[in-house]
């Protein structure tokens, strides 16, 4: 369940420190809580987010300066500017929560392509090593044509990037891509014997099990790195 204690944290900040301007990332953070909150079933937990977001307004309406006041209110005595200002905000925070719930589906999408039938020998062999066009075609027993075209898909995605050797042009997978593979045991990484991996059996049961979980939750769980440095 969403926790909106931070709201009555940053009231108190607000009030001690006699500043009206909410702070950087704030927008997120209620983007995050509310769309927790949507997509789950609890009832209750929409009526906590009802009164933590009422409790949070009427107190910070109540400090604003008079103008501000006008604004949020919509009267007709608000200044123009002020009330455009106040509009655009509302549409900035309806802009986050969009685009909060869009990061998570693509997130989750870019991963199921990956592991999708006709990219996932690709991603396998590409982490353990630099491939042309040429090499992959080899390895895969496919045609050059229909490799480039496949290859063109991955790099639309964001999955491979590519660099000019020689006469050669070599592919290699982007740091979301590789961490997709370490945490899926895709390659050579993935058999079993690398410290901190699962068993694909276990990764299987427990993307089964992922539908019982509410929305929010349901997105992948990785750390993008280059290397051995990982950042969540």
């Amino acid at each position: 369940m969403t926790s909106w204690t931070f709201l009555d944290e940053l009231s108190a900040e607000l009030d001690q420190s006699k500043h009206h301007d909410l702070p950087d990332g704030i927008a997120t953070a209620l983007s995050d809580g509310i769309i927790s909150v949507l997509a789950g079933e609890d009832r209750l937990g929409l009526e906590e987010a009802q009164a933590a977001l009422e409790k949070f307004y009427l107190k910070r309406l109540a400090a604003a300066p008079t103008e501000a006041v006008l604004a949020a209110r919509g009267d007709a005595c608000a200044k123009p500017e002020d009330k455009a200002a106040f509009s655009l905000g509302l549409v900035g925070l309806a802009h986050a929560i969009v685009a909060r719930m869009a990061s998570r589906r693509i997130d989750d999408a870019f991963e199921r392509r990956l592991r999708s039938k006709p990219f996932e020998r690709y991603v396998r062999l590409l982490i353990d090593a630099e491939l042309s066009g040429r090499e992959l075609a080899e390895r895969l027993g496919k045609d050059e044509a229909e490799v480039s075209r496949s290859v063109k898909v991955l790099r639309q995605i964001g999955a491979v990037e590519c660099r000019r050797e020689g006469n050669r042009t070599v592919n290699y997978l982007t740091p979301a891509a590789r961490a997709v593979a370490r945490a899926r045991n895709m390659g050579a990484l993935g058999s079993g014997g690398h410290p901190g991996h699962l068993h694909p059996r276990v990764l299987n049961a427990l993307d089964n099990h992922r539908k019982e979980l509410p929305e929010s939750l349901r997105g992948s769980m990785i750390l993008v790195g280059t290397g051995d440095r990982l950042r969540a």
